[in-house]
């Protein structure tokens, strides 16, 4: 069998249509015979994660949403693009996030500042499970 891209669905061997949001590695080749199966991945490890787990009291009562959570997480750990630089025709985003050495600080993320609609601010820890 020659090598080939193909995405492969492990419970039936059929090719997987291309697009499937739940497969999340493109299978290089593959050999099938009556035996084995023998197959390279292209998958690699995920990133490191945190599971911040919110007390759903606390957000009542600051008045804050798990989105506005999450999005204080995202905009920290992966960066935010509020505007663009232009030169000529060329167009550039600008990403603010938080500095390389404190992306795997837990201390420094726990105090990572929320603010609720009335502009008051609360850390990150004070909604923390």
């Amino acid at each position: 069998m020659q090598e080939a891209d193909h995405h492969l669905n492990f419970m039936s061997l059929e090719p997987m249509k291309t697009g499937n949001p739940g497969f999340s590695t493109t299978v290089e080749s593959y050999e099938i015979s009556t035996r084995h199966i023998r197959c390279r991945s292209s998958y690699k490890p995920g990133k490191p994660e945190i599971n911040f787990v919110v007390k759903r009291a606390q957000l009542a009562e600051y008045n804050l949403s798990s989105n506005q959570v999450a999005t204080v997480c995202r905009a920290a750990l992966e960066g935010i693009v509020p505007t663009k630089f232009r030169v000529g025709n060329n167009e550039y985003d600008i990403r603010v996030t938080i500095p390389e050495k404190f992306k795997s600080d837990l201390k420094y993320l726990e105090n990572l500042p929320v603010v609720n609609p009335m502009q008051n601010l609360f850390s990150l820890i004070r909604l923390q499970k």
